[in-house]
């Protein structure tokens, strides 16, 4: 589906016409279904001052930086050097400075504290430190027949045994972590904890969601001295995925890269300044090949980038969206209030969800003047939103539910916006990247894990004359 295909032009005066049931707000939760009525009556019939004009995208288009201080590996955050026990410590430091430390006889707090040592921040680096230490490795081998498990000696991630026990649980969750997206690790250790041995020796089948798995259990004993080592980490280590350059591609990804990372707009679901947002009229095939789908990141200068791209289905929303310019501005000089509405018009309930507040979040809109809050009221009365420094900032999500053929609407306003600016609307375009972030139910009586969950992304346009 094109955009122009979708494109609606929704006309009003802003005078001369009456305006019924209009909901102010950008609402947390809903506790009421009360909507407040307003009629505007004019007498005389003037030009209209403002047109909107709302475009329905059909993809959009995100990056974000991965700053050094959040990088994706599998045993949790990089350790500082400094917040290691002494003994792990001095053997890292030595490992890293005059390569490698060597023991005869290694002490018990060495062997203790290496096993939660993976990837140490020494200066300014991230190594990653190995040790030849005797291991015990656990692992879940799925690749059984379906009558070999035996009840007695299988166990569920829900079970007591595994809930009620923080090792046995970082075992359980390494080796069989939950859902489908997480690959599943051998876990490595110098020393079982005794209530995991324990629970080795009762069970040797876990139950996941693809089926059961075995337990296997092996040792590795070896003779000393033993030695740990570092290396600078590598970019897979540090990002859990490949890290590629710019120079790498060819134009096409190159020249999407370039469009997306000049953006500086705000958009209700990426209003944060490291998003970088877009609303493309297309995505190059070639983007969608070389990026891989998210498999891979990309450096530019000294950055490293995630993207995310999606074809939005508009077809798919069970909703009507409208945007219409209201009659009570004043008709030469002040600011424009403009009313968005979202109606539910499928058979299910539908939940809206918005960082900020619900059901359109904050907005902010780009022309003459550089950037502008679009004023809401609603931003004085909601906790998940801070009026500071002369601007509104979403702090937390907010929700509400729309039952069938039930109809939310929300006023904001172009021009005032009650954080001290008061100059004059000047004439021109202004553009507003909005979303509607929506969930449904998939089939009748599903279950929220079975929920459809969807960003639709619009440009509201507002011409001002």
């Amino acid at each position: 589906m094109s955009p122009s295909s979708t494109r609606r032009q929704v006309l009003r005066m802003t005078t001369g016409f009456a305006i019924s049931t209009a909901i102010t707000g950008c609402n947390q939760p809903a506790t009421s279904d009360t909507t407040t009525s307003k009629t505007t009556t004019s007498k005389t019939t003037t030009e209209p001052r403002a047109l909107v004009d709302l475009t329905r995208e059909s993809y959009l288009a995100k990056a974000w930086t991965l700053s050094q201080d959040r990088f994706r590996f599998p045993k949790g955050d990089s350790v500082p050097l400094s917040n290691l026990d002494e003994s792990v410590r001095d053997a890292v430091r030595t490992a890293i400075d005059s390569p490698p430390y060597t023991t005869q006889d290694a002490s018990q707090g060495l062997l203790d504290g290496i096993d939660d040592v993976d990837l140490v921040t020494y200066g300014d680096t991230v190594w990653d430190v190995e040790h030849t230490f005797p291991t015990v490795t656990v692992r879940l081998d799925t690749d059984i027949s379906e009558d070999e498990p035996i009840e007695e000696r299988t166990v569920t991630r829900d079970e007591d045994v595994v809930r009620s026990n923080d090792a046995i649980g970082d075992v359980v969750s390494t080796i069989a972590p939950l859902g489908v997206e997480t690959a599943p690790r051998p876990y490595e250790t110098t020393r079982l904890d005794p209530e995991v041995q324990d629970f080795l020796e009762r069970f040797d089948y876990i139950e996941t969601p693809n089926g059961p798995g075995e337990i296997v259990v092996s040792r590795t004993n070896r003779s000393p001295p033993h030695t740990v080592r570092a290396q600078e980490a590598t970019d897979e280590e540090l990002y859990g995925r490949s890290i590629r350059e710019t120079a790498d591609y060819g134009p096409p990804t190159r020249e999407f890269i370039d469009r997306l990372l000049a953006s500086d707009r705000k958009t209700p679901g990426d209003y944060r300044d490291r998003i970088r947002v877009r609303y493309p009229d297309d995505v190059p095939r070639q983007f969608a090949r070389d990026i891989d789908y998210g498999s891979n990141y990309v450096r530019v200068g000294d950055e490293v980038f995630g993207f995310a791209t999606r074809h939005v289905h508009w077809d798919d929303l069970p909703v009507t969206f409208d945007a219409t310019v209201l009659g009570e501005n004043d008709g030469t000089t002040g600011p424009i209030d403009v009313e968005l509405s979202v109606q539910n018009s499928g058979d299910d309930i539908l939940r809206l969800q918005m960082e900020g507040c619900t059901p359109f979040g904050v907005l902010w809109a780009y022309g003459p003047g550089g950037e502008r809050v679009l004023w809401n009221d609603a931003y004085e009365r909601t906790e998940n939103a801070v009026i500071e420094n002369g601007s509104v900032v979403p702090e937390s999500r907010a929700e509400m539910d729309l039952q069938p053929g039930q109809t939310q609407s929300a006023t904001y306003r172009l021009g005032h916006d009650n954080l001290g600016t008061d100059d004059s609307l000047q004439a021109g375009t202004y553009e507003v990247l909005g979303t509607i972030w929506a969930k449904w139910p998939t089939y009748e009586g599903a279950k929220e894990y079975d929920w459809r969950s969807q960003l639709f992304p619009y440009t509201l346009t507002i011409q001002v004359v």
